[in-house]
Parts: C-alpha cells; structure tokens; sequence
C-alpha cells in the first residue's frame, strides 16, 4: 500500500504586541498617571477591587496621562488595550 501526502505551507503571521515596552508612573499615583508604549494604545480603564470600573479613557497615541486625583486612596486594577491584545497592571492611588 502505498500513500501520496501533499503538504500545503503559509506563512504564519503572528499579531504581536510586546507588553513589556508599555510603561506607567508614578508608583504610587497621586494625581495623574502617565503612561508610553512603543504601540498605540487604544484604551486605559481602571476598575475598583470589587470589579467596577471607575474610569474610561479612549487614548489612540503611544502616550498620555490618566487623571486619578477623584479616585479614592486604594488599590486599583488598570486595564491597557492595545489592538486586540489586553494586559492588566495594580495602581496604588495615595
């Protein structure tokens, strides 16, 4: 018995976004968090501890600043979109 196998290869195109470059300061915040990314950010939310999200930011720029001074001292959880990719950090806010 013999078999023919006929083997069909496409490049595989991998949607990468490297986290790594994506920075935040300060840490702690007070007023205003500042962030860079060698990627356009599309969106920066941040969510309380029970899941709530406090604030919404539309960015489209590789940086810019969030303003926190209305947030309550506590921890938070801030969620970073970049293209379809989403990373989340904690920010203390003082």
């Amino acid at each position: 018995v013999n078999f023919i196998i006929f083997v069909t290869c496409e490049p595989l195109v991998i949607d990468y976004i490297d986290f790594a470059w994506f920075n935040y300061y300060p840490k702690p915040a007070n007023e205003t968090i500042n962030f860079s990314s060698l990627e356009d950010i599309d969106s920066i939310a941040i969510y309380n501890v029970i899941g709530q999200q406090v604030i919404a930011q539309s960015v489209h720029a590789i940086s810019g600043q969030l303003n926190v001074s209305n947030l309550r001292t506590g921890t938070y959880i801030m969620e970073v979109t970049i293209g379809v990719k989403t990373a989340t950090y904690k920010v203390i806010k003082r």
